[in-house]
């Protein structure tokens, strides 16, 4: 009875970690997406790439 125990928990654990994963991406894609242009936000997608094409700075 212990070991479904322990198999539960590593599963609630392993399942709770991949949603919050998910969760950051879903932040950051929707802070590069955005047109705002607020920088509480964070920068818009086309104000990244004109800062790369002024500054010289390559995509790795």
């Amino acid at each position: 009875m212990a070991e479904i125990a322990i198999i539960v928990s590593i599963l609630i654990a392993a399942g709770t970690f991949i949603l919050k994963c998910i969760d950051q991406n879903s932040i950051n894609r929707a802070r590069l997406q955005s047109n705002i242009g607020n920088n509480s936000f964070g920068p818009s997608e086309k104000d990244w790439l004109d800062d790369l094409k002024n500054k010289n700075m390559y995509i790795i």
